[in-house]
């Protein structure tokens, strides 16, 4: 279940910046900078999708549990 949600994050990443290929063709500073990207597009997305779920206050379990 986390494989596919890694692969859809992933995914996504790189639709989102397709610039992100150059991780396997370019110079040492380009991977790097492009590393860099990649893993904060990952914590940028991972935090959006756990907020949609967080904040689904139509659930009464979600919202019973934040408010008890």
């Amino acid at each position: 279940r986390f494989a596919a949600y890694l692969l859809v994050v992933l995914l996504l990443g790189l639709v989102i910046n397709p610039g992100l290929f150059l991780l396997v063709h370019g110079s040492d500073v380009a991977r790097t900078f492009m590393a860099t990207a990649a893993v904060t597009s990952f914590v940028n997305l991972h935090h959006f999708l756990l907020d949609g779920r967080i904040w689904r206050l139509r659930e009464r379990r979600v919202v019973q549990s934040m408010v008890a």
